[in-house]
């Protein structure tokens, strides 16, 4: 979150889905919590209230949203991108996100998990960026440090 791509407001939402099925969103400006009780805590008020607002101005920040998922997805994303290092197709995330057409809006799929894979469903490209098996947090970063290459936000 920390971004220069949230920075500069070019994110525009979050999608979390958990095993148990539930789609959640994140507001991109949202802080979440450092320490595992307090991001337990956070976890906890969402899946009893549905949604965790801002104590000062009530606004919603994490809410439980209905899939499927490209109902919340802009009009202009038809391109849709799975990573996954059981891919077939191996990529440099740099090449491949500069030949992206600025005229529509990138998401990406990313697994978070220890065991399974990315579902290819409504996925456009089914991509890998990395001959060995990533965590989460290292394809986002590569991916964010990607997109501010092409878009020049440094």
């Amino acid at each position: 979150m920390d971004s220069p791509l949230n920075k500069y407001g070019l994110v525009g939402s979050i999608f979390v889905k958990i095993d148990g099925g539930s789609l959640f969103e994140i507001k991109p400006h949202v802080c979440i919590p450092r320490t595992c009780k307090r991001f337990c805590g956070l976890i906890v008020d969402l899946l009893r209230k549905s949604c965790v607002r801002a104590k000062d101005t009530n606004e919603v920040l994490i809410c439980v949203v209905e899939e499927p998922v490209t109902r919340h997805l802009p009009v202009n994303s038809h391109i849709i991108i799975g990573l996954s290092y059981s891919s077939e197709m191996l990529v440099d995330i740099d090449d491949y996100v500069g030949a992206l057409s600025d005229a529509v809006t990138p998401i990406f799929v990313v697994g978070a998990m220890v065991n399974g894979k990315v579902k290819r469903d409504n996925t456009h490209d089914y991509i890998s960026v990395s001959d060995y098996p990533l965590g989460a947090k290292c394809c986002v970063g590569l991916i964010c440090d990607a997109l501010e290459q092409k878009w020049k936000l440094f």
